[in-house]
Formats: structure tokens, C-alpha cells, sequence
């Protein structure tokens, strides 16, 4: 009899999700997370397709480490990485993210040196790669459409 019962659901389905939404951004200069994040935030204030998006937060990342395992909160829903400098340590990372059944969206930023890597990070299942990006505009717009899926 207990299992023709219908699924009675707890409080916590009703209550509304207060994690804000996260980006990791591996970058070794430490200077693209917070201007990625003004532009970002700037471009939905201004916003006016009547989509209502709360602002992200922005993890800036030195580590790999540290971004892997930022990569596999719950609310993380995108991931930029600035593979410069750490093209091996950006490929295990992707290795790992490729396994798992719900991943962020992710970003390869490279140099134009980097174009020959672009079979191997698209299979690694990088969604976007953008080459010799000068500033957070191409990136942040690319958060936005993230965002808004």
C-alpha cells in the first residue's frame, strides 16, 4: 500500500534556491575575475530583455586545485579558463570535468599559439574557445549568454 502513496514533498522543495550562481576563473595573472565580473554585472543592470538574472559571483582561481573543486559545486554554472602557462594542468582538468553527468559550461581563453590544441579542448568538451582576447568583453559576453540559457 505504501507504494501506491503519492510522493509527498518535503519543505525543502518549496523553498527557492539562495546559492547564487558561481563562474571559476583559473587565471594565473589574477587580473581578469574582477573586471569580468563589473562587466558582467554592469551588462544586466542594463539588461533589457526582461529577464530577470541575479548577479553571479566571480571565484578568481591561481590553482587548479582549487578550481577543480570549485568546478564541482552545485552552483557552479560556467568555468573561464586562461590556459597560458598551464595548457597540461588545463587538460587534466577538462579530462575530469568531461566525466561528469552535470558539468559547468566551460571556456578555453588562449593565445594564438594555442590554435592546434583547439581538436583536443573541444573533445575535452569545452563549450567556447576564444584566442588573444585583450579584454573582458568577448568573456563577459560570453557569461551573460550563459546565464540567460
Amino acid at each position: 500500500m505504501s507504494e501506491q502513496l503519492l510522493h509527498i514533498p518535503g519543505i525543502e522543495e518549496f523553498l527557492p534556491d539562495w546559492t547564487p550562481r558561481r563562474f571559476v576563473v583559473l587565471d594565473m595573472s589574477d587580473r581578469w575575475a574582477a573586471a569580468i565580473r563589473a562587466q558582467v554585472n554592469d551588462r544586466l543592470r542594463k539588461c533589457a530583455t526582461g529577464i530577470s538574472v541575479p548577479c553571479p559571483v566571480f571565484e578568481g582561481c591561481q590553482s587548479t586545485r582549487e578550481a577543480l573543486l570549485l568546478c564541482e559545486a552545485k552552483n557552479t554554472v560556467g568555468a573561464v579558463l586562461f590556459i597560458s602557462g598551464i595548457e597540461r594542468e588545463c587538460l587534466n582538468i577538462l579530462a575530469r570535468v568531461a566525466c561528469w553527468s552535470e558539468r559547468p559550461a566551460l571556456l578555453a581563453v588562449c593565445s594564438s599559439q594555442h590554435e592546434g590544441l583547439l581538436p583536443m579542448l573541444m573533445e575535452s568538451g569545452v563549450d567556447s574557445a576564444m584566442f588573444d582576447v585583450e579584454n573582458d568583453v568577448p568573456v563577459s559576453d560570453w557569461c551573460v549568454r550563459v546565464l540567460k540559457r
